[in-house]
């Protein structure tokens, strides 16, 4: 007969291990998916389109994960604690992510303007509003799910932003000719 200490402890391992294997299996869904997009971009785009669509791309990760200034971190490590603070280190993320991201967003346009030819300062904006406030929500909200060990709502949600990227640029392959970065 097991001891009540046993039989926690296999629970935890258990718990441990789905969950391990949950965020390893988003991530690796997540990473195919984002590799078979930019292949599709590339593709798609065009060696010079393609080249401005990077450039705007990669100057908005560089700084897109700072726009929540690490809320989400927080939210795990004191909602973990006292599920009661849940209310207010949530608004903490929406008012830390929304006002950062946009600032941030505005930014990084007018580096765009120095940084890239000033014609494609427009797609950075539309990039920046994605990364900086819509992406930068979306893993705030994986973050809320694993403050509550749910890792495999969190792994669906990062694969989840995978796919629909991945689908918008098979749609375009699909529909369209040869478009420029702008489309």
């Amino acid at each position: 007969m097991r001891s009540w200490f046993d039989k926690a402890k296999l629970q935890l391992g258990g718990t441990l291990a789905q969950n391990a294997g949950w965020s390893f299996l988003g991530q690796t869904m997540s990473t195919i998916l984002q590799a078979g997009c930019f292949v599709i971009i590339a593709r798609l785009l065009g060696s010079t389109n393609y080249g401005i669509y990077t450039a705007a791309f990669a100057l908005v990760s560089i700084v897109s994960q700072y726009s929540s200034l690490g809320s989400g971190f927080v939210f795990l490590r004191r909602v973990s604690a006292d599920r009661s603070s849940f209310s207010e280190y949530w608004g903490n993320i929406l008012l830390t992510t929304v006002v950062f991201g946009t600032l941030l967003a505005g930014a990084l346009v007018i580096i765009g303007h120095f940084a890239l030819d000033s014609a494609h300062a427009s797609l950075v904006l539309f990039i920046a509003i994605g990364d900086t406030i819509c992406l930068q929500l979306t893993v705030a909200i994986g973050q809320v799910f694993q403050t509550y060990e749910k890792l495999g709502v969190m792994a669906l949600l990062t694969v989840s932003v995978s796919i629909l990227r991945f689908a918008l640029a098979l749609g375009l392959f699909i529909a369209t000719g040869h478009p420029n970065a702008y489309l």
